[in-house]
């Protein structure tokens, strides 16, 4: 994953309007690849905001081939801890599928072929969102982009590191060797 350290750590809807107006300006290809590069980014520093640890420990988790180098494993994680919601799973999941298309393809790809464009129709963000004012599968992409940008800003700015964890102590061996029987691995350790 790339680095999350020119995202804003405050919400600031001039410059979100900008930004999504900047998606607009860009090609079908460039506004998927750059609006889920962002939320992947944002993602990202969601779990960095609330992990523990030592920074090489936690760098080392984002690694390439590490247990969170990818937009999937790290959708999945924050979904699997409960810190989103089964609705913000299925869309960035879809968004990343969308992105997957357009990266992998040399093909000249738009938001309107079938797959994309059932995609981003279906982005459940929207289903509060007027339709009418939607007519693109682009105007879905990139204000469901914008939506879920705004919610990942909210969660980050709630976060919180966890309490450190302490190892629990354990009575040493010859303690509990000492002991007969039930005694010697009953509940006390």
């Amino acid at each position: 994953m790339s680095s999350t350290k020119d995202l804003p750590t405050r919400f600031d809807l001039a410059e979100a309007n900008a930004w999504a107006k900047e998606l607009f300006n860009e090609s079908d290809r460039g506004a998927v690849l750059i609006g889920s590069a962002y939320l992947e980014q944002m993602v990202e520093r969601l779990l960095r905001a609330k992990m523990i640890g030592n920074s090489k420990v936690v760098d080392g988790l984002f690694e390439p081939h590490s247990a969170l180098s990818t937009f999937a494993s790290c959708t999945g994680l924050v979904y699997a801890l409960g810190w989103i919601g089964s609705q913000m799973h299925a869309d960035l999941s879809a968004i990343r599928k969308i992105r997957n298309d357009f990266a992998h393809s040399a093909l000249p790809l738009t938001l309107e072929d079938p797959s994309a464009r059932d995609r981003c129709k279906n982005l459940q963000v929207l289903k509060f969102e007027p339709q009418r004012e939607l007519k693109t599968a682009k105007d879905h992409f990139v204000v469901a982009v914008f939506f879920l940008v705004l919610q990942l800003t909210k969660l980050l700015q709630e976060a919180s590191k966890p309490t450190p964890a302490h190892d629990p102590v354990v009575k040493p061996i010859t303690e509990r060797l000492a002991g007969s029987g039930s005694e010697r691995w009953g509940a006390e350790v």
